[in-house]
């Protein structure tokens, strides 16, 4: 999701407008006694708590939301009209973000604030599922999940991409979302590239360098965490750390299954326009944590 201010600095007018015009999620879950999970659909931290929620037979109805579009109803349910704030998210990425997801409202009352609230929810509700390990958690939510991100954008916003990229951020929204991404999408796309630096040359081949050795990284714990004999770390099946690393490595190896299979249209699309993105995928694919995120998506999703 894109990286908005922070709760100190954030206007008191955008709050406003927030408060009025969208309700605090939490009361939504405790009228409907159901979950409610706000994403950006396509975002791989969102992919996480989809996919362990999801393992876990937690009942959640998702609220998806386009880039940009996100924020007013984030900020509705952090800082609901009540009173109060809840800002405090377990990722070091996002720890004094006002408006990151996903965000999940429990019909108790209680606001899970990031990936790592929700997959560790997931595994009290299931323990069987088991725990993402410290070390295992530390390079994901360090090093895998930012710079996956920096690298998909930099793929997303390339103007050779942009239908596809405007397939993803107008799928199944509002007529008024469509009509205003065909009036503003330029803007909100440049905002991104801006944002990400995707059109920076020399920070995306410094990114895509440390990308591929994160790989390495995560591939190497992987396999020292992984039983003897068995296929994933939770076993026979995929426990949550198998999710976890496979969803936020999915953008770049493009599993068929990855979120649901809902935009593997749009992603198809960019294979087959993007000779580079797609050499990439292939690159990635044949890595160790390539292997395993493909077989966790056909094992599991």
């Amino acid at each position: 999701a894109v990286a908005p201010p922070s709760g100190r600095t954030m206007p008191s007018l955008l709050l406003k407008v927030a408060q009025w015009t969208h309700q605090d999620l939490a009361m939504t879950a405790q009228q409907l006694g159901r979950a409610q999970l706000l994403t950006v659909p396509y975002s791989h931290y969102c992919e996480i708590a989809k996919w362990s929620l999801a393992a876990s037979g937690v009942p959640f109805d998702e609220v998806a939301c386009p880039p940009v579009a996100h924020v007013l109803p984030t900020l509705a349910t952090r800082f609901p009209a009540g009173g109060g704030r809840r800002v405090a998210a377990d990722s070091s990425s996002i720890a004094t973000s006002a408006t990151s997801i996903p965000l999940l409202a429990l019909p108790s009352g209680e606001v899970l604030l990031d990936s790592w609230q929700i997959v560790n929810f997931a595994s009290k509700t299931r323990p069987n599922l088991g725990v993402v390990p410290d070390s295992l958690r530390a390079l994901l939510d360090e090093e895998l999940g930012p710079l996956t991100r920096q690298s998909c954008y930099a793929v997303l916003l390339k103007e050779k991409n942009y239908a596809a990229w405007s397939g993803l951020v107008t799928h199944n929204t509002s007529l008024l979302w469509r009509l205003a991404w065909y009036v503003i999408g330029g803007r909100i796309t440049s905002f991104m590239v801006k944002t990400f630096r995707a059109h920076d040359a020399a920070r995306i081949s410094e990114c895509e360098a440390k990308l591929r050795e994160s790989f390495d990284r995560v591939g190497a714990e992987l396999k020292k965490l992984t039983p003897a004999g068995a296929p994933f770390i939770g076993g026979a099946l995929p426990g949550l750390s198998d999710i976890a690393a496979a969803s936020l490595v999915a953008p770049k190896c493009f599993p068929d299954a990855y979120c649901g299979g809902v935009f593997y249209p749009y992603f198809s699309q960019i294979l087959t326009a993007d000779e580079a993105a797609k050499m990439d995928a292939e690159m990635y694919r044949a890595t160790a944590l390539g292997r395993h995120c493909m077989s966790v998506y056909a094992a599991g999703r």
